[in-house]
């Protein structure tokens, strides 16, 4: 995207640097981007224009509204559309693809052809849908029985126009420029006015979903951003902010499995732990190798762990059961009466529940490894605690081990039949296998045990549209939101990973490129 604006609105608008800075300290606070000095003329074409659609004639008056009232997701979506640049095409930075299809997607194929056929990629900052296009574009030519695999592409924008013009996957002549002539020739079908089409083959292959990398809300099994083999996430990193940067790629480095890959733009490099990954040099590229035996190692003695550091404060029971119980709202499942029930003590009740706690924010801070030994030691001792075996169950999804995450799951149901988390948990995996009839079967039981679950009425609005099943779609996001309606807009809701009620109902209203379902 081109910013151009007339020098009749330039002369009624402008901005001295300090105010420019003032709004940047603004825009960095509220949405994480970046405008330092030299950046600043970006900063005010794009504010400027951004006035006239939210109906203001002088721009300091906008920001002046826009810097002292209470600003939604649709305000965030509609600044992003102006302060962010949509520039793009099919096999941009083609030695990126030459790589991938000739050093890392062989391999990666020829092991899951082995096991089970499954690959999962996620282009973040899609923009108008170019890249993860691409993405699928390369996997159909280098897979000949793809129908018979489960392919992921996961592709996420903060721009709800380019989310929606991906998903409509129209392009003209401009965004084939500097593209192989494959790319057009085999995927594509010649549309009116220069306009081109992609194949519906393809096009379903990429799942496009509005994703906001500042809110650190994953991964998550929820917006389906576990457990990734590769990771694309070019020439989004250099609008954060650094420390907001430092942030994103952790949490993508929790999101890709051990040996996933994360290919950024070589500017961004320096936002990459050299403990998470290993960089690989390739010919013309460097590209990044999760490392997971360097980010883990933590215990009990170097992890900062606010639960652990404030033990010694929480002597009652009762406070060490509200700990447990609040630790977050998405943690499964509710206290097991066995670990009352079965311990002698208690200081084995204060042991346990400090261990959990310690083995959750192993968990949260990516250290899967070492939260699956505390918690198989508390399972060892006490093999009927679903709460355990829950947060094993993520464990296992997180890492991309599917079927152990299916056969935790199971056993947590077994110890709590009627705890309606476990059945969604088990979905939500079942969803990722491939088995959408199944996890199908599961959310309704979910909404039987619980009809005001509303993490469930969204994942069976999704999965309902995407069978093009429009009328029950529908009702299922209608439910969504009128059950977020009671919620207060800052309450976080329960099994969300931290998504807030009044953010879930900006989020389902404002997915314009979903028009017409909702």
């Amino acid at each position: 995207m081109q910013l151009r604006m007339s020098n009749n609105i330039k002369e009624n608008n402008i901005l001295s640097q300090d105010f420019l800075f003032k709004l940047s300290n603004f825009i960095s606070s509220r949405m994480g981007l970046n405008f330092p000095k030299e950046k600043l003329p970006d900063l005010e074409r794009g504010i400027i224009l951004a006035s006239k659609e939210f109906n203001f004639d002088n721009t300091k008056d906008f920001v002046d509204w826009l810097t002292t009232s209470p600003i939604d997701q649709k305000h965030i979506e509609i600044l992003a559309g102006y302060l962010t640049i949509g520039e793009t095409y099919f096999y941009r930075d083609e030695n990126y693809f030459e790589i991938l299809e000739n050093n890392i997607l062989p391999k990666l194929i020829s092991a899951r052809r082995q096991s089970d056929k499954r690959i999962r990629i996620w282009s973040a900052g899609c923009s108008t849908g170019e890249e993860p296009y691409s993405i699928a574009m390369l996997l159909h030519k280098l897979i000949p029985d793809i129908k018979d695999w489960e392919i992921t592409i996961l592709a996420s924008d903060i721009n709800s126009k380019f989310l929606k013009k991906a998903n409509e996957g129209i392009y003209t002549e401009w965004s084939f420029r500097n593209t192989p002539a494959w790319i057009r020739n085999n995927y594509f079908s010649h549309e009116s006015n220069k306009r081109f089409k992609i194949i519906p083959s393809v096009k379903k292959m990429a799942n496009f979903s509005y994703l906001n990398l500042a809110d650190e809300n994953y991964p998550s099994l929820i917006n389906n951003t576990n457990a990734m083999d590769i990771i694309f996430c070019r020439n989004v990193l250099m609008y954060f902010i650094p420390e907001l940067a430092n942030n994103v790629v952790v949490n993508l480095s929790n999101s890709l499995v051990e040996g996933g890959w994360l290919i950024i733009n070589p500017a961004e490099a320096s936002f990459v732990p050299q403990d998470r990954f290993d960089g690989i040099n390739f010919d013309n590229a460097i590209i990044y190798k999760r490392n997971t035996g360097k980010s883990t190692g933590a215990n009990e003695n170097n992890l900062s762990v606010s639960h652990i550091e404030t033990k010694d404060e929480i002597t009652d029971f009762n406070l060490k059961f509200k700990a447990w119980q609040n630790i977050e709202n998405s943690t499964i499942g509710k206290l097991d009466k066995s670990i009352i029930e079965n311990s002698s003590g208690g200081k084995t009740i204060s042991d346990s529940l400090d261990l959990y706690l310690f083995a959750y924010e192993l968990f949260k801070s990516g250290h899967y490894e070492d939260a699956e030994k505390h918690l198989l030691n508390i399972h060892s001792k006490d093999p009927l605690i679903s709460r355990v075996q829950a947060l094993l169950a993520r464990i296992y999804a997180n890492k991309g081990e599917l079927n152990d995450a299916i056969n935790w799951c199971e056993k947590a149901i077994l110890n709590d039949k009627l705890n309606p988390a476990l059945y969604y948990l088990q979905a939500t995996i079942l969803q990722e296998l491939g088995n959408k009839k199944e996890a199908i079967r599961l959310l309704k039981q979910t909404l039987y045990l619980d009809h005001n679950f509303v993490m469930a009425h969204l994942a069976l609005a999704n999965l309902t549209m995407n069978n093009n099943q429009l009328a029950e779609s529908k009702r299922y996001y209608r439910n969504a939101l009128s059950i977020l309606s009671a919620y207060p807009l800052d309450k976080i809701l329960p099994y969300s990973e931290g998504i807030t009620a009044g953010r879930l109902s900006e989020i389902i209203n404002a997915s314009n490129y979903k028009e017409g379902v909702i």
